[in-house]
C-alpha cells in the first residue's frame, strides 16, 4: 500500500496541474459513451461527437514540451500502451479459463480462438482483443499513436498554419484508408483522431480571440440551434470508430457542435456547488469508466435476473439485449459507471497496480533510461533527420519566391483527396462482414459478427447509399426453412416501391434490376427490403432475433 505522504504529494500535483472544466467535460462524455452503449435512443446525437470530444480534450490539455520527442513517446507509451497491454493480458487470461470451463459461450459473445498463445499473438500483433468484455480499449492504443503523431508534428511545425494542414491532410488520408477498408497498420484511425485533438489545442491558444467567457445558457440554446439546423438539413452523420464507419469530410465539422455544447455545458456546471465534484471525479477516472463499463453491464444483468427482469440466457449480452434496453437502460448505466468507477479507484488503492496503469511516477526510471548513451544517440539522429527533412525544406519554402503556388497545389491535393474520399464513382459492394463506410445500415439490420458472412434482416430494414452513376442493384441472401408465412419481398427506393417477388421458406434471394429511374444522382438514396414472413421464437431458443432472411451482398453499380 502507498503511503499517506505520498498520496497527498499525488494529489497536491494532480491539484495544481487540472483544469476544472475539462475533468467536467471528460465526466459528462464518458456518460454519454456509456449511455450510447446501453441504448440506441440517442445515438444519432451521441454518435456524432462522443470520441471526437475525448481527442479534442486530449489536444486542449496538451502543451509544447522542451523534452525530446523520443521522451514524450516513452511517457506516452506508459501512460497509454502499458495499461492496454496489462488489461487486455488478464481478460484474455480470465477469457481462456473461462473457455476452458465451457462457460464462455453463457456470459460472453467472444468467439475464442483454437489456443491461448493464438489469442496472446493476437493482442500484441494488431491489438486485437479476445474479450469483448473490454470493448472499449481499443481506444488506448489510438490515443496513444495520435498522441504521438500531434507531439512530433507539434515538435516541427512551428507556423500554426503548418500544423493545421498536416493536420486535415492526415485526416483526409485516414477517412479515405478506413472507409476503403485499406490496410494501413491501424494508423487510419488516429489519423482522423489527430484532426480533433489539434483542434482542442488551437482552441487553447486562440480562446479568448473566439469566445467570451460567461453566457453559458445564451451560448447552449444558439448551439443547440444550430445543431438543430444541421440535423434537418439531413446531416445525421453516425460515426462508429472500432468498426471504421466514417461519411468523409463532413465528420471533420460536424462533431463540433455537440464538443462546443458540452465544453458550455461543463463551464455552467463548474460553477455549481452540488454537481461539479461528481462530475469532476467521473472525469479523473474516466479511463476506468471506458475500460470497464461493459464489465458493469454484467452487474447490472445479474441484477435484474435476480428480480426477473431479464433471462438468464440473455447476460452473454455485451450490451444490452432489445427485451431489456428500452425498459432498464437508466438503471444499467447507473449500475455500470458506479461498478467500473469502485473497481478502477480500488485498483489504485495499489502502488503496484497504479504502476501497471499507467498512473504511478516513473521520472527516476525515464531518467536512468534518457542519461544512457543509446537513448542519446538515438535522439541526435532524431533530430538530424527532423532537420535534413523538415525544417530545411520549410526555410527554403519561405524564402521561395513561388510559395503562394505551392500552398494553392496543397489544398488541391487536399481538396481531390476530399473528392475521392466522399464519392464512389464506380461500383458499390457490400460483403459481410462490412467495415466500409460508404453504405449505412439503419434500421431492421441485426448485429454483425466478424466471422458471419452474411448479415440477418428483420421484416423491414433499410440502407442508405450516396448514388453518382450507379444504375443497377443486385441482392443475394437467403430465406430459411423456419421462416413462417413468407409469401413476397418488396424493394423500395427513397420511398418508392420498384420491385415486389413471390418468395417462400427454404429459398435463395438474388434480385438484379435496373434503378436508373428511381435514384437521386449526386444524393443520399434510401434503400427498403420489405418480407411478411418472420422466424417465430420458441422458448427453448438461445436467439431471440425474429429475422425474416439473411443478406449475402449488395452490389450497386
Amino acid at each position: 500500500m502507498a503511503s499517506s505522504s505520498d498520496k497527498d504529494k499525488v494529489m497536491e500535483i494532480d491539484r495544481l496541474e487540472r483544469i476544472d472544466w475539462c475533468d467536467i467535460f471528460k465526466g459528462i462524455v464518458i456518460i454519454l459513451v456509456v449511455v450510447g452503449h446501453a441504448t440506441d435512443k440517442f445515438n444519432q446525437y451521441i454518435y456524432q461527437f462522443h470520441m471526437a470530444a475525448f481527442f479534442f480534450i486530449s489536444g486542449f490539455t496538451s502543451k509544447r514540451k522542451n523534452s525530446s520527442l523520443i521522451e514524450d513517446y516513452i511517457k506516452k507509451f506508459y501512460k497509454l500502451k502499458c495499461p492496454f497491454y496489462i488489461i487486455a493480458f488478464f481478460g484474455i487470461t480470465l477469457f481462456w479459463i473461462f473457455s476452458k470451463c465451457e462457460i464462455l459461450s453463457i456470459i460472453s459473445t467472444t468467439q475464442y480462438p483454437a489456443s491461448y498463445y493464438d489469442a496472446l499473438a493476437a493482442l500484441f500483433k494488431s491489438s486485437t482483443v479476445y474479450c469483448d468484455w473490454l470493448g472499449a480499449i481499443w481506444f488506448l492504443p489510438v490515443l496513444f499513436w495520435t498522441s504521438v503523431i500531434f507531439a512530433t508534428i507539434l515538435k516541427l511545425s512551428k507556423n500554426d498554419c503548418v500544423f493545421c494542414l498536416i493536420s486535415i491532410v492526415l485526416f483526409v488520408w485516414g477517412i479515405k484508408m478506413a472507409t476503403g477498408n485499406i490496410y494501413c497498420y491501424g494508423m487510419d484511425l488516429p489519423c482522423i483522431a489527430l484532426a480533433f485533438m489539434a483542434m482542442g489545442y488551437l482552441y487553447k491558444r486562440y480562446q479568448g480571440k473566439i469566445v467570451k467567457e460567461g453566457y453559458y445558457f445564451i451560448k447552449i440554446l444558439l448551439i443547440c440551434i444550430v445543431w438543430g439546423l444541421l440535423l434537418q438539413l439531413g446531416f445525421k452523420n453516425v460515426v462508429d470508430w472500432p468498426v471504421r464507419r466514417f461519411n468523409g469530410i463532413t465528420d471533420l465539422f460536424l462533431p463540433i457542435p455537440g464538443i462546443f455544447l458540452v465544453i458550455n455545458i461543463a463551464k455552467l456546471l463548474s460553477g455549481s456547488r452540488y454537481l461539479k465534484q461528481t462530475f469532476i471525479e467521473l472525469g479523473k477516472n474516466s479511463m476506468g469508466i471506458m475500460c470497464f463499463h461493459f464489465i458493469g453491464f454484467k452487474v447490472a444483468y445479474v441484477i435484474l435476473v435476480l428480480f426477473h427482469e431479464m433471462k438468464k440466457d440473455e447476460i452473454y449480452n455485451l450490451v444490452p439485449p432489445m427485451t431489456v434496453k428500452n425498459d432498464w437502460w437508466l438503471l444499467i448505466c447507473i449500475i455500470s459507471i458506479i461498478f467500473s468507477l469502485l473497481f478502477w479507484k480500488v485498483l489504485h488503492c495499489f502502488s503496484f497496480a497504479r504502476l501497471l496503469l499507467g498512473s504511478g511516477d516513473v521520472s527516476k526510471y525515464l531518467k536512468i533510461i534518457t542519461e544512457t548513451k543509446i537513448f542519446r544517440q538515438s535522439n541526435t539522429i532524431l533530430l538530424f533527420l527532423i532537420e535534413r527533412i523538415v525544417t530545411n525544406p520549410m526555410e527554403k519554402l519561405k524564402r521561395n519566391k513561388h510559395r503562394k503556388k505551392v500552398v494553392v497545389i496543397g489544398f488541391a491535393v487536399v481538396l481531390m483527396l476530399y473528392v475521392f474520399t466522399r464519392y464512389d464513382i464506380g461500383k458499390i459492394e457490400v460483403t459481410f462482414p462490412y467495415k466500409k463506410s460508404m453504405v449505412s445500415f439503419d434500421s431492421g439490420w441485426y448485429a454483425q459478427s466478424s466471422n458471419e458472412n452474411y448479415r440477418w434482416i428483420d421484416k423491414k430494414s433499410e440502407f442508405t447509399t450516396y448514388i453518382i452513376k450507379q444504375n443497377n442493384l443486385n441482392i443475394t441472401g437467403y430465406i430459411p426453412d423456419n421462416v413462417e408465412n413468407m409469401s413476397y419481398i418488396s424493394i423500395k427506393i427513397n420511398g418508392v416501391e420498384i420491385c415486389r417477388e413471390q418468395v417462400s421458406s427454404n429459398q435463395q434471394i438474388d434480385i438484379c434490376m435496373d434503378i436508373s429511374k428511381y435514384t437521386k444522382a449526386f444524393q443520399k438514396n434510401t434503400f427498403e427490403i420489405e418480407m411478411d414472413g418472420v422466424r417465430v421464437i420458441k422458448e427453448t431458443d438461445v436467439d431471440l432475433r425474429e429475422f425474416s432472411a439473411l443478406i449475402n451482398s449488395i452490389l450497386i453499380y
